[in-house]
């Protein structure tokens, strides 16, 4: 009787096997959470980068063709036409290439007080782009326009 006694008025100094899992549930949920954050946000910072990435390449061509340079005489690590901003890897992931296609006829300018303004030549440039983690490519477009041959 005397056993029981003591035993009941003994205090607890730990924890119970049930509540060790419990709080170890949580702690792995709480970091599969974060790790799953963090690819995420990973995945994400590697798509903006090849966007921004694909975008200064069609910004460089356009420039190049205002100009009235040949961009694939200027630009450099390409080979037929088609860019791999990182040349040490051998895949097609990053591979850009680019195609110019002259709008007929160009742009007028429109009047300034009933006098003609002339036209410029006008172009559209796309490039086209593997986005990371995808198995498609992605095309990028933008309007451009020089002024005609003979105001250069």
């Amino acid at each position: 009787m005397n056993a029981s006694r003591s035993f009941r008025g003994f205090v607890r100094s730990g924890y119970t096997l049930v509540e060790v899992l419990v709080a170890s549930g949580l702690v792995a949920a709480a970091i599969a959470a974060a790790a799953k954050l963090s690819m995420t946000m990973s995945k994400q910072e590697e798509m903006a980068r090849g966007q921004a990435a694909a975008i200064r390449y069609a910004e460089a061509v356009a420039r190049l063709w205002q100009l009235g340079a040949n961009p694939s005489d200027v630009l450099l690590a390409q080979i037929n036409g088609v860019y791999n901003p990182d040349p040490l890897t051998a895949d097609s992931v990053n591979t850009m290439s680019w195609v110019i296609t002259p709008v007929a006829g160009g742009a007028s300018l429109g009047t300034d007080g009933g006098i003609a303004q002339g036209n410029v030549e006008q172009a559209t440039v796309t490039v086209t782009y593997r986005p990371y983690g995808s198995s498609s490519n992605a095309t990028l477009t933008l309007d451009v326009l020089r002024p005609a041959a003979s105001h250069r």
